[in-house]
Formats: C-alpha cells, structure tokens, sequence
C-alpha cells in the first residue's frame, strides 16, 4: 500500500491535519502524534502494515501484536477515506 501523494499533511495552529475534498464534501482529518509519525515515515514508499507495526514496535514501548492492531486501525481508515491503496 502508499499513502497517494496529492494528500499533503497539514499543521495549523499545531493540529496536523489531512484535507480530504471530493465532489460531494469536505473533511478534515486530525492525526494524533503516533499517526503524524507514520505518515512522516512511510509517505512516498509502497509499505505493508506489518512494515509500520515494526516502525511503531520500533520506536514505541508497544508489543507486536497491540502495535499490529494500531497499524491496522490506521491503515483501515485512511483505505476508507481513499488516502491509501
């Protein structure tokens, strides 16, 4: 999977935030410190969510399979908002 490169990662008045605009609205996603890492980490490269369980394994206090669960978590809800394939 990768992060599609026309969703930019945003700070605005120190929220990091994700505009997602289609034809029908407008969201905004707000991305916790653990999710801004990710993104930061694995932005412009094909990753796989075993990959970012290690980077949160990696730099985290968090075992392998809470770190697994958390991954998935993330990467489920950018695939739903269209942010990865």
């Amino acid at each position: 999977m990768r992060i599609d490169p026309s969703y930019t990662l945003h700070n605005v008045a120190g929220e990091h935030i994700v505009l997602i605009q289609d034809d029908k609205e407008n969201k905004m996603l707000s991305l916790n410190p653990t999710a801004v890492f990710l993104w930061e980490q694995l932005k412009g490269k094909e990753f796989t969510l075993e990959e970012a369980a290690g980077l949160l394994t990696d730099n985290y206090e968090v075992g392998t399979e809470q770190a697994t669960a958390d991954a998935k978590k993330w990467t489920d809800e950018l695939h739903a908002l269209g942010i990865i394939r």
